[in-house]
């Protein structure tokens, strides 16, 4: 799965490369849907296999499913990349595709290159929009993700397979986000595009970023007071739906975000990825290293303050300030 995982940071140069400006939002939130739905899926899925075949099972069918996909990728996935003004043999003949062992891209590989990424850090229309994704992903992704097992499954009594249900509201919730966010986020900057001669502003996406994080605030607190107030030994509702809520407003935020950073650097797309990816899986992987501690020192409904305070000043306050002078920083 680790090799996996290593690919996420190039669907932006890919999309960026494929799609016009127009549709960069729907098939960029189409990629970051599927990644998301990643986490849930496995609980929902697996919590059947453990509770009727034992936990053994999890493993051979990761084992299993990953040897099949590299399998396919071996046959229909051959590499591919458009190099300006190359003169390589780019026939898609058999042999040009799965016999030719070689770099595509003759120029030669320097130190440079793997740290470039990094330097994306001294563009605030990258670093900001990547701060304000990997708060509200923290708190609407990573911290109910990680969690509801913590907090629902002991209070509640839940075996595995009851435990995997309760991130039907996390799919739901990430399902529905994407239909608005991606479509929404196109249709502003196509419309925008027939009042103005030149390319619109990537800032127009911005807008629909605002509700997303708002939604993520309020369900966050919603869900961590239901959680406590919620009767022992007694399944309520109340948590779960505040779950698909707070992951719709995770969508709203992820496509929107990662879209306008791309928008403002579109032939440095890959290394945008990168850097957005790596600091969203630091602040991420921090996370659950400290929630324990906050619930326990806090208190559970009270975190929720901590939790929308770090939301408000890490995300809605930055986001207004790129909104409004973003336009001279790229």
């Amino acid at each position: 799965m680790s090799g996996v995982r290593r690919v996420r940071p190039i669907r932006s140069a890919l999309v960026a490369v494929i799609f016009f400006k127009g549709e960069r939002g729907r098939y960029m939130g189409i990629w970051i849907l599927m990644v998301t739905l990643g986490v849930p899926v496995g609980p929902l899925s697996f919590g059947f296999a453990v509770n009727h075949t034992g936990y053994r099972w999890v493993f051979w069918v990761l084992a299993i499913t990953n040897g099949v996909q590299f399998i396919l990728y071996i046959i229909f996935g051959p590499e591919t990349r458009y190099v300006g003004g190359s003169t390589v043999d780019s026939s898609a003949d058999f042999k040009n595709q799965y016999l030719s062992f070689r770099r595509i891209d003759p120029t030669p590989l320097t130190f440079s290159e793997f740290i470039h990424p990094l330097t994306m850090a001294k563009y605030p229309s990258v670093t900001i929009p990547a701060v304000v994704y990997a708060m509200v992903f923290l708190f609407g992704s990573v911290l109910i993700t990680v969690e509801v097992p913590q907090l629902l499954q002991g209070k509640f009594g839940l075996n595995a397979e009851h435990l995997g249900l309760q991130f039907l509201g996390v799919m739901v919730g990430t399902v529905l986000g994407e239909q608005i966010g991606s479509p929404m986020s196109d249709y502003r900057i196509n419309r925008r595009a027939l009042h103005v001669t030149k390319a619109p502003e990537p800032g127009f996406r911005l807008w629909l970023s605002y509700p997303g994080i708002i939604l993520t605030i309020a369900d966050v607190i919603v869900f961590l007071v239901c959680t406590q107030k919620a009767p022992d030994g007694h399944w309520v509702v109340s948590p779960i739906v505040d779950t698909a809520v707070a992951a719709f407003g995770n969508q709203l935020v992820t496509t929107v975000m990662v879209t306008y950073a791309i928008d403002g650097h579109p032939d440095d797309a890959g290394s945008v990825g990168v850097f957005i990816t790596s600091v969203r899986q630091a602040w991420g992987s921090i996370g659950p290293f400290w929630f324990p501690d906050m619930f326990a020192n806090v208190g559970i409904a009270a975190s929720s303050g901590l939790s929308s305070a770090l939301i408000l000043a890490c995300s809605l306050l930055p986001t207004i300030t790129v909104h409004l002078v973003g336009r001279k920083w790229r």
